[in-house]
């Protein structure tokens, strides 16, 4: 069972109040009753205690010293080499935020943690959810993190995409399976959303209505088949659900994904909320949604054409990924990549001889992380030598391949070590020089790379996207490629744009080293204009999506004109054109697909209208450009009427200036004349009054312009009691002014009238606009903390509460935890499992370190095993401490060596043997394993691939008491899941065990893991030499290590026993429902129904081999002797079938959250069928 707690609350779960929020008679009966399955349907999930995992390995090729910045809503952390990739990354997520949590109606709890990596290769060694490959069992409760891994692939604007797409998706699942515990716990068991849904949430508001999306439904339409959108799986369930919710937003509005998203979160499933939210039927709103997209591609399928059948080169059968196609210099090869779930291959197909051959392949199916679509690259260095960048061990090596009559053979390779990523390159004619697109420290620039003379160098440095340089053929000195630079000047540029300033928007440009400050621009268009083919010194090739479906265009060098070359339904994502030959990578029939043209005519130009899709945007963009238009319209018709206000103002303060100081003069000359003695003439007694009026008339000078006030963006509040008006400068250092309270005397030799300061004065109006402009600076540039290094903080990662039903002890209750920090390179385990008492119980903590290349393990583990009886009691313990060191060779192969130190302990409690001290035997040893697996899990208990485990245990005894107490013990599983058709798996395991050595263990063969109401052989239990036999007085701490092999249905538990075992398990799994049923299944149980028919071979014996009669299954030995009377011995053989057969079918499914199975089974022994036996159990595969 998956229960998702929302980070934010984890700390709050175990406190009483938490549970008040359970309130009502319905809602106390459910949780009472989903407490007691809990308890009641247990998992046999106890690999901690049981060491029987398999998974992929995650292998480290560099050591990462993480730091981390901090924003208001995201910490970002980074690595050597990513504090600008990390910027970046907080700018777009920040910029990006507000959109996002509006379009879905929900903000997370806590702050989102965005780790990046330099590139895929690195995010491939990253340790985060290699613990979560497998199935969640029963019992099992999952901490939600909001955490993020991005890696950086060199382009900015795809960089973008990504980061907006993990972020919606992250949001999403938090919005579904968060809230209160009680919201969690209704999520968990009654929230069941079909795939499409929130993955298709979240790639809509990610990438909205994008060309991918738009060719797909094209394709879909166009194979007039639409397969009903539950049954959908996948990236096509990604794209599907994307198409759903751009037809919700365009004729429903956007405002209803966040009305249905959120109503889905209460009413828990999506039809119903679609229904309410938009008033119409499921059905009917499926139906509108198909005639949306069939109507455009009916306006499309009117003047464009599909790729003809006998034009597909070669049918993609396997789902692959096409990534790069080159035709060789003379039209004789063709070099291709294919990818399958990070498995890639690169062929070379003999056009000519119509033969394919491999000449490098490598890479392993990924799960539950990102492939890397991109490598490898090819191009060719002459007609015989393909160039193929690709990576090797977490590096990014160049190797050159001769293709000759006896195969392919690797001539060299380099290593380029510089960048973290290389997105395209080309090779020159005369294969001496390189033309790369290249990465390094979050910049992706254009180089040039002198093969021979091992010479790098650098074309650009600016912060812009570069793609798909090639050299132009008679321009040798001459390079064409795409990018999204705003301008055609080269120039340095260290500091990163702002986040709007990046385009998504990619045009054509020639780079010429005779004017490498100049660009030749050769497209300008509002679209992405892409890898561009020069086919000879005057024309260049390129893919365009301008009319919303990327076609190839072709222009001409020298007429500077453009043409379009072809009309097909959905896009051109890769091409190559040499000798009329046309090669495309594009999308038909569902899937990529390499399709040929013969006898491409480049000179025969075509023309098609505007998708519909293309058409609404390019009205939105003129809209958006209209409304843009007109608010800088009005800004500056604002900024005029300001100005023109301004001016105003100043041209009347200048007059007043001008009257005050003639005043000024006037009023000088009254003082000069009473100290001379002379009258003062009326007129200017007049004057000295108005000067009195003019300077008091404060209000003219200091009164800010109401109106200027009106036109700003905001206000500011103005304190009226304590308000202080603008006043005149006065001349502080002979300032003769007084306090008017205090009687003073007048210094008239000294005294200065006050002036006006003869510069440009600041008004209230300049000074508030003034702290606007920083109040909107402030609110616009983004606060990004300073570096800090990252701290290890433990935190819970998922914990297990469930039953656990032992052989020896019985039913036990079964705790687990996990914790781990942020990066999970560091995890500590704990968990016990006991009966009734700590006496009979199992016990263990670890903590491992998965930082480097080798991974390291500490472990203590204790077994305790009490046998009870009328007349004694005897206890066992073993203590185990244990170190391990594994080393992965690659993500599917791994050894371990595990040295340890054990302690074994019998006591017996036997009233006759109370003075008898305890007997302790101390071990020594190690253990050696191998794993190999390379499964891929598609569903719940649906595996394909291949495990494989061979362990090798060596105990030695310490002491003289402990001698003869050393044993060994080899053990192969190996397991192989075949799929027949579709979703129908043939499942079979072969397993052997051997014990070796002085004190041989014991296999006890019969029955299943985790049995409720399972049963012991009779026979077997009453025989005399059954290892599971206790005595009084005798030590038999045998129990301690005796191993039940299972599965053997038919059978009860220890049917067979010996020191060797062998078991074949064969079962063939339908679900039976999901493979004829096309519709909604919206119930856990019947989706994940399936029908098992199944056997079981196998045998346990002591001796040589099952088939050797000298073993004791067929050879028994009476032993007579008698020290006073007649003696003999007698070994008496039969000829009893040594092998055990079991067959049955049986029935799994997912019942409240658990793995359920039900089997019934008939055993054959010698040749006679058994009763048939019935099994319940729980827990996955076999």
């Amino acid at each position: 069972m998956n229960n998702f707690l929302p980070w934010s609350i984890m700390n709050g779960i175990f406190p009483t109040t938490q549970l008040n929020i359970l309130k009502g008679n319905y809602t106390k009966f459910l949780f009472t009753f989903i407490s007691v399955v809990t308890f009641l349907l247990a998992s046999n999930s106890y690999a901690q205690f049981r060491d029987n995992q398999f998974g992929k390995n995650r292998v480290q090729y560099k050591k990462m010293d993480w730091r981390y910045v901090s924003t208001p809503n995201f910490d970002v952390y980074f690595y050597d080499g990513g504090y600008d990739v990390a910027k970046l990354a907080a700018q777009y997520a920040e910029s990006d935020f507000d959109r996002i949590t509006d379009m879905v109606g929900f903000s997370p709890y806590n702050k989102t943690k965005i780790l990046i990596y330099n590139s895929i290769i690195d995010l491939q060694q990253s340790n985060i959810g290699v613990y979560h490959q497998g199935f969640d069992e029963g019992g099992q409760t999952n901490f939600v993190r909001s955490e993020i891994e991005l890696a950086f692939t060199g382009n900015k604007a795809q960089f973008k995409e990504e980061l907006a797409l993990a972020i919606s998706d992250i949001l999403i699942f938090e919005m579904m399976y968060g809230g209160s515990l009680k919201e969690i716990f209704q999520s968990s068991y009654l929230l069941n959303l079909p795939e499409w849904f929130m993955a298709g949430a979240a790639r809509y508001i990610a990438h909205g209505w994008d060309v991918d999306m738009d060719d797909y439904m094209r394709d879909v339409m166009g194979r007039g088949k639409v397969k009903k959108i539950t049954n959908i799986e996948g990236e096509d369930a990604k794209l599907i659900g994307q198409a759903v919710w751009n037809y919700i937003a365009e004729e429903y509005g956007k405002s209803n994904i966040a009305n249905v998203l959120n109503l889905t979160r209460i009413v828990r499933n999506e039809e119903q909320s679609i229904q309410q939210t938009l008033g119409i039927s499921f059905k009917s709103f499926l139906k509108g949604w198909r005639s949306y997209y069939e109507k455009q591609y009916n306006a499309i399928a009117e003047t464009h054409t599909i790729p003809k059948d006998e034009e597909l080169f070669k049918k993609n059968k396997k789902n692959y990924i096409y990534n790069q196609v080159k035709i060789s210099p003379n039209g004789k090869y063709l070099a291709y990549t294919q990818n399958n779930k990070g498995k890639y291959k690169v062929k070379i197909y003999d056009l000519v001889k119509e033969k394919e051959k491999t000449v490098l392949k490598g890479g392993y199916k990924l799960i539950n992380q990102r492939v890397d679509e991109e490598m490898p690259l090819v191009a060719w260095r002459d007609k015989a030598e393909l160039g193929i960048f690709g990576e090797r061990n977490g590096k990014i090596y160049l190797w050159f391949y001769e293709i000759n009559k006896k195969g392919n053979r690797r001539r060299e390779k380099r290593h380029f070590k510089s960048f973290s990523n290389i997105k395209n390159f080309d090779i020159s004619v005369d294969g001496n020089y390189l033309a790369m697109v290249a990465e390094w420290r979050g910049k992706n620039n254009l180089y040039y790379y002198d093969y021979r003379n091992r010479k790098l160098t650098q074309l650009t440095n600016d912060p812009y996207d570069y793609l798909t340089p090639k050299f132009l053929p008679g321009r040798e000195k001459s390079i064409v490629f795409s990018s999204n630079r705003p301008n055609d000047k080269v120039e340095v540029i260290k500091e990163q744009p702002d986040v709007k300033d990046i385009s998504e928007n990619f045009n054509v440009f020639i780079y010429n080293f005779k004017n490498p400050n100049l660009l030749q621009r050769v497209s300008n268009t509002l679209s992405k204009d892409l890898n561009p083919t020069p086919i000879n010194k005057n024309e260049v090739l390129y893919l365009s999506d301008q009319r919303g479906i990327s076609h190839l265009y072709k222009y001409d060098l020298v007429d500077s004109i453009s043409t379009q070359l072809t009309n097909y339904t959905t896009s051109i994502k890769e091409y190559d054109f040499k000798k009329k030959d046309l090669f495309m990578i594009m999308l038909k029939n569902a899937d990529e697909q390499l399709v040929r043209v013969n006898d491409f005519n480049t000179n025969k130009s075509t023309f098609t209208g505007k998708t519909y899709r293309q058409q609404v945007l390019d009205l939105r963009n003129l809209q958006a450009m209209k409304k843009k238009r007109q608010a800088e319209e009005r800004a500056r018709q604002i900024a005029e009427e300001k100005e023109r206000k301004r001016l105003e103002q100043e041209a009347r303060l200048e007059e007043i200036r001008k009257s005050a100081q003639v005043i000024a003069d006037s009023v000088n000359s009254v003082v000069d004349s009473l100290f001379s003695g002379q009258s003062i003439p009326d007129s200017l007694v007049e004057k000295k009054n108005m000067a009195t009026d003019v300077l008091g008339d404060s209000a003219i000078i200091s009164t800010p312009d109401e109106n200027l006030i009106q036109d700003s963006t905001k206000k500011e509040e103005v304190n009226t009691d304590d308000y202080q008006f603008d006043t005149f400068t006065k001349n502080k250092e002979n300032d003769a002014v007084t306090d008017t309270t205090k009687k003073s005397i007048i210094d008239t030799d000294n005294y200065q009238f006050d002036t006006f300061s003869q510069g440009k004065r600041k008004s209230f109006l300049d000074k508030y606009r003034s702290k606007l402009a920083v109040k909107q600076e402030e609110n616009t540039q983004l606060k990004i903390s300073k570096s800090r290094p990252y701290e290890k903080m433990f935190a819970a990662d998922n914990f297990l509460t469930s039953i656990r039903i032992d052989p020896q002890r019985g039913w036990g209750l079964l705790f687990e935890v996990a914790m781990t920090d942020v990066l999970e390179n560091h995890k500590i385990n704990a968990g016990i499992f006991f009966v009734t008492n700590l006496n009979n119980s199992n016990l263990f903590a670890e903590y491992e370190f998965l930082k480097t290349r080798l991974d390291y393990r500490a472990r203590f583990e204790r077994r305790n095993l009490e046998i009870p009886s009328e007349t004694f009691t005897q206890k066992y313990h073993l203590n185990i401490f244990e170190g391990s060191v594994s080393y992965p060779f690659n993500i599917t192969t791994r050894v371990s060596f595990e040295p340890f130190f054990a302690t074994s302990r019998y006591t017996n409690t036997d009233i006759l043997n109370l003075s008898v001290p305890d007997e302790v035997i101390n071990y020594t040893g190690f253990n050696a394993e191998f794993i190999y697996d390379n499964s891929v899990i598609t569903g719940v208990n649906m595996i394909h691939g291949t495990r494989m485990k061979a362990r090798f245990e060596k105990y030695i005894g310490l002491g003289k008491i402990a001698a003869n107490k050393g044993f060994s013990q080899f053990v192969v599983d190996f397991r192989n899941y075949q799929r027949i058709h579709k979703s129908i798996i043939f499942a079979t395991r072969l397993s052997f065990g051997q014990f070796m050595g002085k004190a041989k263990k014991n296999y006890l063969l019969g029955g299943m893991d985790n049995w409720l109401f399972n049963k012991y052989d009779e026979e077997t239990q009453n025989a005399s030499n059954n290892p599971l036999n206790t005595n009084p007085g005798d030590n038999n701490s045998d129990l301690l290590f005796v191993e039940f092999v299972t599965s053997m249905r038919g059978f009860q538990y220890n049917k067979l026993f010996g020191n060797n075992f062998m078991v074949f398990n064969g079962e063939l799994r339908v679900p039976l429902i999901k493979y004829f049923y096309k519709g909604t299944i919206s119930s856990k149980f019947f989706r994940n129904l399936q029908f098992v028919g199944f056997t079981d071979i196998g045998s346990a014996w002591t001796g040589i081999s099952p088939f050797n009669r000298e073993n004791a299954l067929n050879t028994e030995v009476i032993d007579g002797r008698d020290p006073e009377g007649f003696s003999f011995i007698a070994r008496v053989k039969n000829f009893k079938n040594p092998f055990l057969l079991g067959y049955g079918v049986g029935v799994r499914s997912t019942l409240l959250g658990y793995y359920t199975k039900f089997d019934v089974a008939w055993g054959i022994e010698d040749n006679r069928q058994l009763d048939p036996l019935f099994y319940f159990t729980l827990g996955h595969d076999f």
